[in-house]
């Protein structure tokens, strides 16, 4: 029988409770391998492993652009 690959997803979360509902709704599909991550530099260091998929919160960007800008 054929067996596919599962779909890499990176999810990029530094809220407990969002992750977790993510971790329960991404969950119920057999056909994903979802890793989470707190924060953009260890998702950084895993990158090498080549998700499929990666997904981040708006927040951790919009606060770094934020700041990079001075606002």
């Amino acid at each position: 029988m054929y067996e596919k690959d599962p779909v890499k997803i990176f999810v990029v979360e530094d809220d407990p409770a969002y992750t977790k509902f993510l971790n329960y709704v991404l969950g119920l599909n057999p056909d994903f391998e979802v890793e989470y991550f707190s924060t953009g530099k260890t998702f950084l260091s895993n990158l090498h492993k080549n998700p499929s998929i990666v997904t981040r919160y708006a927040r951790l960007f919009i606060t770094r652009h934020v700041r990079r800008i001075g606002a």
